[in-house]
């Protein structure tokens, strides 16, 4: 029996907790030196320095946070799925230019389904993105990103601080040499002087012209979409640590504080005898936790208690349209970034109509299940179905006289009769195995002779 905690007992436990979770601490308070006050003369909330930490910050959340991770990955699903597309008036020029500008092998790195998708999340991450409009040799556009940490700054009107002119991108290549490039923003083609913060005439050393697209922003600079959760991202991430910590530093000393049901937090500092059964209560509960964070619930792969079949049935079936979008997201992405232009390269006359097209085999159970209940479901309304087809695509021949046939189950009354006054199927049944065995015994005599 574990015995009651008295005042100084408990003093002493918190003491363990303090020393335990003081690294943590030390982490965040470094964290924290990245908040700035409000009241300073710059235009934004943040400065440059602070919004460059943030987006730092928003990368890693996203690369190792799960939870981070798991916001971006709904937004793009949701706003992106399988890929945009467009389409003009057909007697216009535009699709003819746009098609050849949208599906170019070299542009499908930004504007391709996989593309679409990573520029999302560029979006998503960052704050914002900057798409980059490069003209090659023979005058074909190519389309790239530019990393908005890579953007010092956005030069504008004095004027006129909406209309930007300029961008000012300092950058080190593969080979180590720092380069100060100035692009065009896509609203100053004509190349319309400015000067930059320190008073300098700019002009552009590069043709090509860059599009600006910010996400949820109040000045110039985006904010990362998971920036008003790092607060509670960073606490999370304490909350997990300090467990772990109070556990290891406690060891045969449980403080136990795992979340009940509704919210509840169930919280208890007693002597055990052993520690396994903490430890394995926190660990069920963290693998509850990714199994929600990967599937959005966990009621396919764990049923404590008393389960629900039909909720189970729900889950399998939202999970079921999850690996539905899934496939089509990796076949659209084949046939267009990869199959077609593949098959382009190695015959460009290759008529449309014989470019090879990627796709996923459904099992035969589930093909021939769907195309019984069409069957069955096309006869009830009263629509004609072939015999032929239907024992094409089943695969099952067509009876040899006098063979014994699966015949259908038909409604029995009270009698054990059938609606048409014929015997049950029952008795058909055993007429049918006689018939079967009287024939099996002729085949037999007939071999002996």
């Amino acid at each position: 029996m574990a015995k009651t905690p008295t005042v100084s007992s408990i003093d002493e436990e918190m003491a363990y907790i303090k020393e335990a979770t003081q690294t943590v601490e030390d982490q965040l308070k470094l964290e924290d030196a990245g908040w700035v006050l409000l009241g300073g003369t710059s235009a934004d909330v943040i400065t440059d320095a602070a919004r460059i930490a943030n987006l730092r910050t928003s990368r890693l959340y996203y690369t190792k946070d799960p939870l981070g991770r798991q916001s971006i990955r709904l937004w793009t699903d949701y706003t992106f799925g399988t890929g945009m597309t467009w389409q003009a008036e057909e007697k216009s020029n535009t699709n003819k230019v746009l098609g050849a500008f949208w599906n170019s092998p070299g542009n499908q790195a930004v504007l391709g389904v996989r593309g679409q998708r990573k520029s999302s999340d560029k979006l998503l991450v960052d704050g914002e993105i900057f798409f980059a409009l490069f003209l090659d040799s023979q005058g074909a556009a190519r389309i790239r990103r530019i990393d908005p940490l890579e953007i010092t700054e956005i030069i504008t009107d004095s004027d006129d601080i909406e209309n930007v002119l300029y961008y000012k991108r300092v950058w080190v290549d593969q080979q180590g040499g720092a380069h100060t490039t100035y692009y065009r923003s896509t609203t100053n083609i004509k190349s319309e002087p400015a000067k930059d913060v320190a008073g300098t005439a700019i002009k552009q050393n590069d043709d090509a012209l860059v599009y600006h697209l910010t996400h949820r922003t109040l000045g110039q600079r985006g904010t990362p979409l998971s920036f008003p959760a790092h607060f509670y991202l960073k606490y999370n991430k304490k909350f997990i640590a300090s467990r772990i910590a109070i556990m290891l530093a406690l060891k045969n000393d449980a403080v136990v504080s795992i979340p009940g049901k509704k919210g509840d937090v169930n919280v208890d500092i007693a002597k055990v005898a052993s520690s396994k059964n903490v430890f394995g209560t926190f660990i069920d509960y963290v693998d509850r936790l990714i199994t929600k964070t990967v599937l959005g619930q966990e009621l396919m792969t764990e049923m404590p208690g008393i389960g629900s079949y039909a909720a189970a049935q729900v889950h399998q079936s939202v999970f079921g349209l999850i690996n539905t979008r899934d496939k089509t997201q990796i076949k659209d992405s084949m046939n267009r970034s990869l199959i077609t232009y593949d098959a382009q390269l190695n015959t460009p006359s290759l008529a449309e109509e014989y470019i090879p097209e990627f796709g996923f085999k459904k099992s035969s159970i589930e093909d021939t299940a769907g195309f019984l209940q069409t069957v069955l479901l096309a006869t009830k309304l009263g629509i004609a179905v072939s015999e032929d087809q239907v024992r094409e695509f089943t695969g099952l021949r067509a009876p040899a006289e006098g063979e014994a046939v699966v015949t259908p189950l038909q409604d029995m009354n009270e009698e054990g009769m059938t609606n048409e006054n014929e015997p049950s199927n029952n008795a058909r049944s055993r007429q049918r195995q006689e018939q079967q065995r009287t024939r099996q015994s002729q085949q037999r005599q007939s071999q002996r002779r």
